[in-house]
C-alpha cells in the first residue's frame, strides 16, 4: 500500500540483510518537501524522515539495536554509516 511506496521509493528504505540487520536509506524527494515513516522489523522499529528546504536537506533516522543503517544523501555523494540510536544529518545546499 501507500506505506510501502513511501518507505521504498520516497524515503528509499530497503533491507540489505535479512531482518533489517543492515539497511539502506536513500531518500528521493522528487519535489516532496517532507516525509516521515516508522515501521516494525524483527530487530525493532525503524524510523526515517526528511525535510527539504531551500537551505538544507535534513534527515532523521532511528536505527534499532543490533542493526546498522547506511544513509545516502540525495544531493552529492555523501554516505553515512549509522549505528543503533537516533541520528540527524543535515546537508547544506
Amino acid at each position: 500500500g501507500a506505506q510501502i511506496v513511501l518507505a521504498q521509493y520516497i524515503l528509499g528504505v530497503r533491507p540489505v540483510e535479512p531482518g533489517y540487520r543492515k539497511f539502506v536509506i536513500s531518500p528521493q524527494p522528487s519535489g516532496i518537501k517532507s516525509a516521515k515513516i516508522t515501521f516494525p522489523t524483527v530487530k525493532g522499529t525503524v524510523g526515517c524522515g526528511y525535510e527539504d528546504t531551500d537551505a538544507a536537506f535534513t534527515v532523521t533516522v532511528d536505527v534499532p539495536d543490533g542493526t546498522v543503517a547506511e544513509l545516502r544523501m540525495p544531493y552529492g555523494s555523501a554516505t553515512y554509516v549509522l549505528a543503533a540510536g537516533k541520528h540527524t544529518v543535515v546537508q547544506k545546499k
